[in-house]
């Protein structure tokens, strides 16, 4: 075993992501299409993207388990946030509801 190995390990397992699917609604129930999100908050590091829904709401992505907060960008009216825990269960679909200022 190469020097400073097992510190590698450590480092790969705090990075722990659960793939996962978000289903983004609007507040009465509408799916968000085509809509860019960005996670504004988790329980570990996440990279700095934009993700974009289908036609149906749905993205797929890796998170950490834990808290989760996604910020929404929808092209009809103001940004929202939807806020949710994820388990440790890969290939689940958390539906979200965002909330949005007004």
């Amino acid at each position: 075993m190469a020097a400073g190995s097992s510190n590698n390990l450590s480092h790969a397992s705090a990075l722990t992501r659960i793939t996962c699917f978000v289903h983004a609604l609007t507040e009465d129930g509408r799916p968000l299409a085509d809509t860019r999100f960005s996670v504004e908050q988790a329980e570990g590091p996440v990279p700095e993207l934009m993700y974009v829904t289908d036609r149906t709401g749905i993205a797929r992505l890796g998170l950490p388990p834990g808290r989760v907060v996604l910020r929404f960008f929808p092209a009809d009216g103001p940004a929202g946030t939807a806020e949710f825990s994820v388990g440790g269960e890969p290939g689940r679909t958390y539906e979200v509801r965002i909330t949005r200022r007004r």
